[in-house]
């Protein structure tokens, strides 16, 4: 009896406030057996962990005047006990959900009215602010919680809905509409653009190499006709050794490589396989 008296326990999920006379004067968070003197001294348990609130649905208009539906939840937690439990009715937490609710929507109607519709639903996810808009909400929050001194930290909010009426789902399509049209038209352009630079490219590029290849080839007609000039000059010196001398390479080419030739007596360069002219066989191996 004196114990319970005397000595009270603190759980891990909460933390007490200690009252002197009715008075808030000190607080324990870290669970432990701790003393009291009573009657003085009354403890009051409160649960530390962290409690969400799920206000209704609100209605609300964008910076570019067009009406939306979003509803928000958040999570919040007890931060200082001797301030809160006397501004919220010996720690109700009934009390605080309310009061956060009706915070959290005027700080979210007030955000979402600086912010375009684009900034929430929008095709590109790259140019989607939701994190930012909620961060905002949380702001604000949170700055007034710490300017009412509640003793309360409210951790995160998130927007997990967003409807919009009729009449702006069918302007919102139509303007979804429009910028993938324009999307696709800019796209096409880009794509024409690249396909003419690389047409343009190609073009340029084949008309070198031809006229590389054209002048090469000049320069090997131009050194051929120059070699044929030099050997026309020799070979009208002596007509008949010029001639067997190229037929005689003719040939020592066409048997360089061993090979077996089958051949009648009209070929050109037979006689000079014949021991006598004058005796041409039918048919030569």
């Amino acid at each position: 009896f004196l114990a319970l008296m005397f000595v009270y326990q603190v759980r891990t999920t909460e933390m007490a406030v200690v009252t002197t006379f009715g008075k808030p004067t000190d607080q324990k968070t870290e669970p432990g057996a701790y003393w009291q003197w009573w009657p003085i001294h009354q403890v009051y348990k409160l649960d530390k962990r962290i409690r969400s609130i799920d206000p209704a649905a609100q209605q609300s208009s964008t910076r570019d005047n067009y009406s939306i539906v979003v509803s928000a939840y958040g999570g919040w937690a007890v931060d200082n006990a001797t301030n809160f439990f006397p501004r919220f009715n010996r720690g109700s937490h009934a009390e605080a959900d309310a009061k956060l609710k009706e915070m959290l929507l005027n700080a979210q109607k007030q955000v979402l009215g600086q912010h375009l519709l684009a900034d929430l639903i929008n095709i590109d996810p790259s140019k989607s602010k939701l994190e930012s808009i909620e961060a905002q909400v949380l702001k604000i929050v949170q700055d007034q919680c710490k300017a009412q001194n509640y003793g309360i930290d409210l951790q995160f909010v998130r927007l997990k809905q967003i409807i919009l009426p009729k009449s702006n789902s069918e302007a919102v399509m139509d303007r979804m509409a429009a910028e993938r049209k324009s999307l696709a038209s800019e796209l096409q352009a880009k794509g024409i653009a690249e396909a003419a630079e690389i047409r343009a490219n190609a073009e340029r590029e084949a008309r070198l190499k031809i006229d590389s290849a054209n002048a090469e080839a000049q320069s090997v007609i131009a050194v051929g006709e120059r070699e044929a000039a030099a050997l026309l000059a020799e070979f009208k010196q002596n007509p008949e050794l010029a001639k067997f001398l190229l037929d005689i390479s003719a040939l020592e080419a066409v048997l360089k490589n061993k090979s077996t030739l089958i051949m009648d007596g009209s070929f050109p360069l037979i006689h000079y396989l014949q021991k006598n002219k004058s005796e041409a066989a039918p048919a030569t191996r």
